[in-house]
């Protein structure tokens, strides 16, 4: 059956968009570091150190303003030649790739990687990181561009590499990339399982820029599929993430997100407010991808309200604006559309039919059925209004095949992504009954090692009960330690000492092995940490107050050779 404009508007238009969206923040959220220069401070090496610094300050200042921020990289790289310092070159190089990203200007993305690829794959372990922006920034522009099978095939080298360098910040940042360009592919059920790896790094790291794009990201994807609520909760998420950070794109690209999911609500008041606030920061970072889609969603809300000729006029404000991105990567077909139906409205059909073919041809190109469908249906009534029934049946023909395979695609990601929540769901509930077996496990060890450890001491000291007390406070209260082998307790002592061997078979004897000085009391507090009594459990049984048992401790310590940041416990521990 032929769907109705409206119908198709409803639930694919704002879809068309979605792929645009991620462009200012796909997964970029990596620094320079001048520390690959090292801490020399020798005169030869000052200029190469601030140089550094200054990409490093380039690569921070992006976030805020990237047009500021391209600037500045512009004018390095004038003064920068490859031939001169191989690293600083290259470092500048894919400072300035990644701030083109954020411009949309992926074109130039792949030019700029291609002259310093040859470089960056011949430096050694300094350039780790330079190869992973390499290898993000590579995956992500071919994406945008539509050529996904070079897009993955960077996005697993970076994969593989992040892995293979056992860097989990920069894996955190690999499984962002790949989550991307799966997303871009429209390979949901794959996007999401990489996005949710990352989302679970970013959030144990501490990432919060690649936190905030993953969540950004994930919603793009809920949206698409139509699980409109859950998408604007992770927008939300993400909006207030970049606020705190005051990230200006992405807190540009959140409100349009935002905005987006308002208006399938039809929430038009909240929309204007959201879209217009993105729009003054699109235009005050120099972010023209952000600029023409939130026109053309303004465009989308005077075209829905009767008022065509405004919305025409945004929507070729929006055009015009995209022109100065990319008209070859993904989100320019959206804003045709959008003059389309407008033209449509207006009964300017030739000049729609016109633009529809445009589509159709792109449709092709980068495997997008759902644009190829709308604009099959909408050439078909076109020619079936004019009486033209051979052309009529033949777009006919075209819409059913277009249509088909949109269904089908969009129906496979549906029950794709049904059965990622369920085997999702299915795994957190197993790691939950794990995590509780665990804990109750850990509970019962601990309260057998505790009463076999009572039972062990009761049974060892059981001979010596009527003495035990007196002993063990007089001689834990000696005024030295070199009183003690003259005390008439140290008899007393060892036969304690005697009784403990059958706790810790062999132990006392492998200790003083390897720590000979230590006195018989300083051997009972070893056995006792040994057998894990804390301090105050130690006092408590040997009645004295728990700073002796410190003091103690610290003498054991100092015997023992230990640093300040060595653990007494554990070395007793792994004496055999």
């Amino acid at each position: 059956m032929i769907r109705s404009q409206r119908s198709f508007h409803h639930t694919k238009g704002c879809r068309t968009k979605a792929k645009t969206e991620q462009q200012s923040e796909c997964s970029m959220a990596t620094h320079l570091d001048a520390r690959h220069y090292g801490t020399s401070t020798s005169h030869q090496a000052w200029p190469q150190i601030l140089i550094a610094r200054q990409i490093e300050q380039i690569g921070r200042l992006r976030e805020r303003n990237p047009r500021v921020a391209r600037t500045l990289c512009e004018q390095l790289l004038n003064q920068l030649k490859p031939t001169t310092d191989h690293l600083l070159w290259a470092m500048a190089q894919m400072a300035y790739a990644h701030i083109l990203l954020y411009s949309s200007q992926m074109k130039n993305v792949v030019k700029v990687c291609k002259q310093a690829e040859p470089i960056i794959e011949q430096l050694d372990n300094r350039g780790n990181h330079l190869r992973c922006m390499l290898y993000a920034a590579m995956g992500a522009a071919y994406a945008f561009l539509g050529q996904f099978e070079p897009s993955l095939n960077y996005s697993q080298k970076l994969v593989d590499f992040a892995r293979r360098i056992q860097d989990r910040r920069e894996l955190c940042r690999a499984y962002l990339n790949m989550g991307t360009v799966h997303s871009l592919a429209e390979l949901y059920s794959d996007a999401l399982t990489f996005l949710s790896l990352a989302l679970h790094l970013a959030e144990e790291l501490g990432e919060k820029i690649v936190e905030a794009t993953t969540l950004d990201n994930m919603g793009i994807i809920y949206r698409n599929l139509e699980h409109t609520e859950l998408a604007l909760l992770y927008f939300t998420r993400a909006y207030h993430i970049r606020t705190e950070l005051g990230s200006m794109p992405g807190i540009a690209q959140s409100l349009l997100n935002i905005a987006s999911i308002h208006y399938l609500h039809r929430d038009f008041e909240q929309v204007l407010v959201n879209v217009r606030k993105a729009y003054r920061l699109a235009q005050e970072c120099g972010i023209h991808s952000i600029e023409a889609q939130s026109l053309s969603l303004l465009g989308w809300v005077y075209l829905f309200h009767g008022k065509p000729k405004r919305a025409l006029s945004l929507f070729q404000r929006a055009r015009k604006t995209w022109l100065k991105v990319d008209p070859a990567s993904i989100g320019y077909p959206a804003i045709l559309e959008g003059i389309t139906r407008t033209l449509l409205v207006l009964g300017r059909s030739r000049a729609a039919e016109k633009l529809l073919r445009q589509i159709i041809e792109y449709a092709r190109t980068h495997d997008t059925p759902s644009h190829a469908a709308w604009c099959t249906e909408t050439l078909y009534e076109l020619a079936k209004a004019r009486g033209n029934t051979k052309e009529a049946l033949y777009w006919y023909e075209q819409h059913h095949q277009w249509y088909t395979r949109s269904i089908e695609r969009f129906q496979l990601q549906k029950l794709s992504h049904q059965l990622l929540l369920e085997t999702m769901a299915r795994l957190r509930r197993e790691h939950e009954q794990y995590r509780a077996m665990l804990i109750e496990l850990g509970t019962t060890i601990e309260t057998q090692r505790q009463e076999i450890a009572r039972l062990s001491i009761e049974l060892a000291s059981r001979s010596i009960h009527p003495f035990w007390q007196q002993t063990m406070a007089a001689l834990c209260t000696n005024s030295s330690p070199e009183q003690e082998p003259n005390d008439k307790s140290a008899t007393k002592m060892q036969r304690i000492l005697e009784k403990m061997e059958h706790v810790l078979p062999g132990y006392i004897g492998t200790l003083r092995g390897k720590v000979p000085h230590l006195t018989p009391t300083e051997l009972l507090i070893c056995i006792l940490l040994r057998l894990l009594f804390r301090t105050k459990e130690i006092a408590q049984m040997l009645d004295i107050a728990p700073s002796t048992v410190y003091r103690h401790r610290e003498n054991i310590r100092h015997k023992c050779g230990l640093d300040p940041t060595a653990n007494l416990i554990t070395f007793l521990c792994n004496i055999a």
